[in-house]
């Protein structure tokens, strides 16, 4: 799965870890904050960032202005699961369902984050 992403200014993405899937970040435009497993790294355009699987993670815009960015994950399965956890009309059973078709989990930050 490749997806193109924009971040807008002060948006934190929930904490979250890919069991079983690799993540590579491409920032093409702004300046994105990852936090990866507590440690924060901010990268800008051209920069990458490599999430390996099992790590929790969080991306952060702490800019004014929008973050472009490419996602790079290995399964193609993890569209129609990103599909449903981003969609206005997905109900709450569709998104645990997803969130095992993506083998993804989700959790609250802690004050370490």
């Amino acid at each position: 799965t490749v997806a193109v992403g924009v971040i807008p200014p002060g948006h934190v993405s929930p904490m979250h870890l890919h069991e079983i899937d690799e993540e590579v970040v491409y920032v093409l435009q702004g300046e994105l904050t990852a936090i990866l497993d507590g440690e924060e790294y901010t990268v800008g355009p051209g920069g990458t960032v490599f999430i390996p699987p099992g790590t929790w993670m969080a991306l952060e815009n702490r800019t004014e202005t929008s973050v472009f960015s490419l996602g790079v994950l290995s399964r193609g399965e993890l569209e129609e699961c990103f599909r449903v956890l981003f969609s206005r009309d997905a109900d709450e059973a569709a998104r645990r369902d997803a969130l095992g078709l993506c083998r993804l989990k989700m959790r609250a930050p802690t004050p370490s984050d």
